[in-house]
């Protein structure tokens, strides 16, 4: 993010600073302010993980919540899968080996969509939510 595109820094800086916000309500005997002067999201990221987590280390961080292809297969429940190459967020790479099988009833790969950015109207509108309703619907999308 911190190398994409500048609308995406400035949007995802502006989310940790008000989670970081957050926070401080929640939990007032921790001190987030040195937090929010850091100039990158990795930055951000890293010293929240190092300073206020039990991981200790951004990679553990980041390993706590990483899904694979594999654990999405073997997920307890089905799933829809909607990606697009364009997102900046995710490489498309990480969907290496993702496909219809095992817990995931529908895979869709979009040219543009960005991350989480299906939208079909000048009202901000998603069409991922309906569509992934509709792939899990009926299993119509098995195999698309």
């Amino acid at each position: 993010i911190d190398t994409g595109p500048r609308l995406f820094r400035m949007y995802f800086m502006d989310k940790w600073r008000k989670t970081l916000r957050a926070k401080k309500a929640a939990w007032p005997d921790n001190d987030f302010t040195a937090l929010e002067t850091l100039p990158s999201l990795l930055e951000v990221t890293r010293s929240f993980a190092e300073n206020h987590t039990e991981y200790g280390s951004i990679d553990a961080y980041f390993s706590a919540y990483t899904l694979t292809p594999e654990m999405l297969m073997a997920a307890p429940s089905p799933l829809a899968v909607i990606t697009a190459r364009d997102d900046a967020v995710i490489p498309f790479a990480d969907f290496e080996g993702l496909a219809p099988r095992g817990a995931i009833a529908a895979y869709l790969q979009t040219a543009h969509g960005g991350h989480c950015g299906f939208i079909e109207n000048l009202k901000m509108s998603c069409w991922a939510e309906q569509r992934v309703l509709e792939l899990l619907g009926a299993g119509t999308g098995r195999g698309r």
